[in-house]
Parts: structure tokens; sequence; C-alpha cells
């Protein structure tokens, strides 16, 4: 691959540059713990997005299924990754069996079964299917595109969610003169900058070092904030190379992963200068400095972590860092975790792919370093083994925090803070574009001020909206709708402060799950209150219980707040004398 700046001398050269590699498991110390993932049963109508090579697999479009992920998450539709968490390099992230079918959307050809699925593969609930469906249509229509789509048609599976995705994450990418590497991958899966087109110098999202620094000394003021808070989820830099303000955009750097949420993927050069300036250490006490030739053969040592999702053999690039090793002294912050590295070498040494969070801090902002420069987005993915290195990249925008909820509905009803009054009106319509969802809670029995409810202008807090119903007097969970605080809805942040007594989400596309406006307000005992609303084709509504009956109620239908920040909720229960209406299209009700 080409590459854009002068090479620093190396410190060892274990093996020959470059050169096509194996992928092996391999059980270390250093390797992070099994994530948590969650069995989830998918119906008829369920769609997969296959991330494996097999011939109707993505072998040819492994980059655009990416951004078809990217394109539904804008689009309000839920996308759940599946990873199983104790899988081997190459296994199965689950099977479906030949008691069910699966058809190829493009084509309608059946798939052959039993088929496994590998990569780390994305599925769509049969649920939010009808949403979804329009927008892979028109993405397949594309000129020369080739991603590949199945739906089961009939029966169901199980799979092991490790992430339930359900915002498009916003992202920037730094203008260090090599920020082509990053605009060609972006463009090659598809996915546009903020004012939805191809990524090029001209593109808003794209930041110089004048704009992160800002108008003044004062940290906080540049590109990377927006009212003092985050303005961006993922901020991408290919060879950012110390400058005489290094020091100060390390600093600015910092201070935005500070606030959580947050990623930073550093390339090349732009390791050396985010870990090694003055003010940066992000990931190690000391430092790290490039440790020779790309490594090969390579180990991958997570094969279940999301960064680490592929399916055929991964070439490293060469580069100023074309492998990374932690200075001797130097010791790898709490969580840091060696996910690639040269096959038999220690976990401090010829590491191709690490990622942490800053200061070893759970609450802080993520970190990802790729040795290598310029990885390739030729394809098929199995002729073209650097290719995978843009996977890394697209599977570490995936996985920003803020593209997931930090949280889901427990099992059951928690204890919350009750209300001296409630309502609850669902109705799913026909049309899906009017079915709605309306909740208030009114009349809290305890005071509460503004910080009762958290702080989602600040991204601090995010909450998740349960609805369960219960069939003799055994509840189970029938909705969860994800709301993450901060972002941008259109032009406009999401939240707002409401003087100093609550809160404000206002969205007006209803793009995540259907929400479009959620209010917090505190007070005195009998004051404080909240309200939600969702409506539209992607609230993914539950179908009715029975025919005739939408809920159960059997003896209750219990709707549920959470801040999964804080670890508070707010709760609203329904019983049968409540009930206005309960029929096979909506339900209706108030409490007292």
């Amino acid at each position: 691959m080409s590459y854009g700046g002068p090479m620093k001398a190396r410190q060892s050269s274990h093996v020959a540059r470059s050169g096509s590699i194996a992928i092996l498991a391999v059980a270390a110390a250093l390797c992070p713990a099994a994530l948590p993932a969650q069995p989830v049963s998918f119906d008829s109508g369920s769609l997969i997005i296959p991330m494996d090579v097999a011939a109707d697999g993505q072998d040819t479009a492994m980059l655009r299924a990416y951004g078809l992920v990217y394109r539904l998450l804008g689009a309000g539709v839920p996308v759940h990754w599946a990873i199983a968490p104790s899988k081997i390099a190459g296994g199965a992230d689950f099977t479906i069996d030949s008691s069910t079918s699966v058809v190829d959307l493009r084509t309608g050809a059946p798939i052959a079964l039993p088929r496994s699925y590998r990569g780390g593969p994305f599925v769509i609930d049969g649920a939010s299917a009808a949403g979804a469906l329009p927008i892979v249509a028109a993405w397949q229509a594309t000129l020369n595109d080739s991603t590949a789509v199945h739906q089961l048609t009939s029966g169901a599976f199980s799979a092991a969610i490790a992430r339930r995705l359900t915002r498009a994450p916003s992202l920037a990418v730094f203008g260090d003169g090599n920020e082509a590497i990053h605009f060609n991958n972006l463009n090659a899966a598809g996915i546009p900058d903020s004012q939805g087109n191809s990524w090029t110098e001209a593109s808003p999202d794209r930041l110089t070092e004048a704009a992160i620094l800002g108008a003044t000394a004062a940290p906080g003021d540049g590109a990377l904030f927006e009212a003092g808070h985050a303005r961006y989820c993922f901020v991408a830099a290919a060879h950012y190379g110390a400058t005489a303000n290094s020091a100060a955009v390390v600093e600015e750097v910092r201070g935005w992963l500070d606030r959580g949420r947050t990623h930073l993927f550093a390339q090349c050069e732009s390791i050396d200068t985010f870990e090694n300036t003055t003010g940066g250490f992000l990931l190690t006490s000391a430092g790290v400095d490039d440790d020779g030739n790309p490594p090969a053969p390579m180990a991958l040592q997570a094969p279940a972590h999301p960064l680490a999702q592929m399916d055929s053999a991964f070439q490293g690039d060469v580069g100023t860092i074309d492998s990374l090793g932690i200075l001797a002294g130097s010791i790898a912050h709490t969580g840091v975790a060696t996910l690639i590295n040269q096959q038999g070498a220690t976990l401090r040494s010829r590491i191709s792919l690490l990622h942490g969070r800053l200061d070893g801090d759970a609450a802080k902002g993520q970190v990802t370093y790729l040795a290598g420069h310029d990885y390739s987005t030729a394809l098929p993915i199995t002729s073209n083994p650097q290719t995978n290195g843009i996977r890394i990249f697209l599977n570490a925008l995936l996985a920003s925090d803020c593209s997931s909820p930090s949280g889901a509905c427990p099992a059951t009803p928690d204890a919350c803070a009750a209300a001296g009054k409630s309502t609850l009106a669902v109705k799913r319509a026909a049309a899906p574009a009017k079915s709605k969802l309306s909740w208030k809670w009114s009349k809290g029995e305890v005071a509460a001020s503004q910080a009762s409810f958290g702080d989602p202008v600040a991204g601090s807090s995010n909450y998740v909206l349960c609805v369960y119903d219960q069939d003799v007097d055994v509840p189970s969970l029938k909705l969860q709708l994800d709301l993450a605080g901060g972002g941008a809805c259109g032009s406009k942040p999401c939240w707002k402060a409401v003087r100093e007594r609550g809160w404000s989400f206002r969205d007006k596309s209803g793009s995540q799950q259907g929400l479009i406006k959620l209010n917090f307000k505190g007070g005195i005992a009998g004051k404080p209150s909240l309200t939600v609303a969702a409506k539209g084709a992607n609230l993914p509504l539950p179908e009715p219980a029975l025919p005739g009956r939408y809920f159960d109620q059997d003896a209750a239908v219990t709707i549920q707040l959470h801040d999964t920040t804080l670890d508070r909720c707010w709760s609203s229960s329904f019983d049968t004398t409540d009930t206005k209406k309960n029929d096979g299209v909506q339900f209706k009700a108030v409490a007292r």
C-alpha cells in the first residue's frame, strides 16, 4: 500500500514484511473476558445480514453490508449484532436448522439449510422487518450492489446477541493530511457524512487541527464539543503526526473521551501522537512504539470481541507503525486488551490491534489503535486479506457506545417511583405509520429535582422504556425502547434542559424506535411528572396477546422507564378496573 510519511527506524524485524496470514485463536492472560451476550429468539420474517464469506454471504459486498446496517440505524430500525461469546476464530455465531426456511431477498432463492453464520452477522427481528424491507430494497437497487440479505420465512432460530444497535453513531474524520484513507473506507461502505453526501475535503465533519483546538486556548471550545458536550460519538485519525499544537490537540481529545460514550480510532502514526505526546498515555502509563514489520502470522486473541469480527485471513499493512509494542516500564491501563498480534509473541509486543478505555476507566470513552497505514478496500475479501483491516475500522464504528443502549429491561418489573395519576394509550394500527404509544406519569409521590432524572444533555444518562403484560400473574416483557442521552436530531441536539427543573427530548423523525418526545419535570411531592410519546413505522409494537384482546392483562399491564446509568426508574401499573379499552388493536387505561 502507499505510505504517506517518513518511515521511523525499526526496533525489530522478526518476520518478512506483509504477507498473507492465518487467523489463530490463542488463550492469553491479557485477552478480554468473554463479553456478555443474551440468547434471543427470532421468529418468521426476521432478516439476517450475513458477514461471512460463504457463497451466499458477503465475500463481494462485505463493506457495503456495514453501510446497510448504518442506513438501517439511521432510519430507526434496531439491529442485533450476533456474536457467540465462546466461539473460536472462524467459528459459527449461530446456525439455522433445516426445520425452518430461509430465502435470499434479492433473488428469492432458498438458502441451503442448515446454515451456519459466522463473522458477526446482523439480525433484524420480525417486528422491525416491515420498516427495514423498503430500506433493504432501495439499498440493493443501487448500481452494482451485491449486498446479501436473507429472510426467515418459516420457523424460528436463536442467536446470542452481543449488542443491540439502535443509533447510527455520529462520526468525524481528522483532517491530518491523510484523511482520504478513512474517506475511502467510509465511501466504500456507503456511509455518508452528516449531510448525506460522500466524504470529501468539503465534508463538514472533516476536522482540522485548528477546528479541534477552537477559537481560544481554553479546552472544550473546539469542534469536538457542542455546548460543552461531546458532538461526535466516533472520531477517526489516520496519520496525525506530531506538530507544535499536538499537546493541545491531545488535551482536547482527552477531554472529549473523558465525557464517555465516545470512541477514538487512531491508526498508524496517529497512535504515536495520541499515546506518546505530553498529556496522552490514553491506554498505557508510559507509552508505546513501533515494534517492527506487520505481524505474520497473526493470532486473533479475542474472537468474540466486536472489533475482531471477520471470517477470513487478515494481512497487516506497512506504515510508521506496522506493529506496536508497549514500552519497557510502561503498563497497560486496566481493561486494555491486545486483540490481534503476532502468533507466539507476548501480548505486549507485535500488536496489530489494541483496545481499551481512557485511563482504564469504564465510564470514559473507548480508544482503538490499529497498526498499518492504508488498508485495501478491494473485494472479494477472500482474495484481499488486507480488507479485513477495513472491517476492523467499521466494527469499531458500530461498537461505539452511543450505537447501543447501556442497559436492558429487567426480566420482570422493578420497584420504582410511583405516580398519583397515570395514563397509557397504545395503538397497533394496520398501517404501521399510524401506530402510536403515549404514557403520562404525573403527580409523583416523591419530590424530585432536575438531577433526579440524570443528565441526558451531557450524554451521561441513558434510558430504556419497558412494557410488561401479565398472564395468570406472571409478567413478561413485551416491548423495549432504548433512548440514549446526547446526540443530534436533525440539526439540533436531541435533548435540552428545561430551566432547572427537568429535561426535554424531541425527535420529529421518530428515528429512534419511533420515540418523538420525552419530558421530565421535577418539583415538590405531588408535582413531578414525565411524558413519553412514540409513533410511526419505527415503533416495534408487539402483536395482540389474544384475538380481540391487545394485552392479556391477567391481572395487570406495567410500563416503566429506567435510567440505566443512575439505576433509577419510574413506573405505572394498570389493572382491569383502570382499563378503558383493550381490544385486538389498542389499549387505553387511566390509573389514580
